[in-house]
């Protein structure tokens, strides 16, 4: 999920055979320091999508979130917003 150059992705890692999800967003590009929001949000099934994390906000440099359960029938998704553009969020599809 691209807003400019707020890039911001999903993270998974397996611990004791379990999936565990994070969101990762960097801010830098084209020689400046872009200023971005985001979260992620979390689905179970058939469920709508609920924010898990807080708000991260980055200025030149990459942040993340902790890590958020992933495992079986749930999906994780990340939001991105770009305040140089005057933007709202936008979330990518969910993993």
């Amino acid at each position: 999920m691209a807003r400019g150059y707020c890039k911001g992705w999903v993270y998974t890692k397996k611990k004791n055979g379990h999936w565990f999800a994070k969101g990762v967003m960097s801010s830098s590009g084209g020689g400046y320091s872009w200023h971005c929001l985001m979260y992620i949000e979390r689905k179970h099934g058939s469920g709508r999508y609920v924010a898990v994390s807080g708000e991260h906000r980055a200025a030149g440099e990459t942040v993340s979130t902790g890590y958020y359960w992933d495992d079986k029938g749930y999906k994780v998704r990340i939001c991105v917003q770009n305040i140089d553009w005057r933007d709202q969020y936008h979330c990518g599809k969910g993993v």
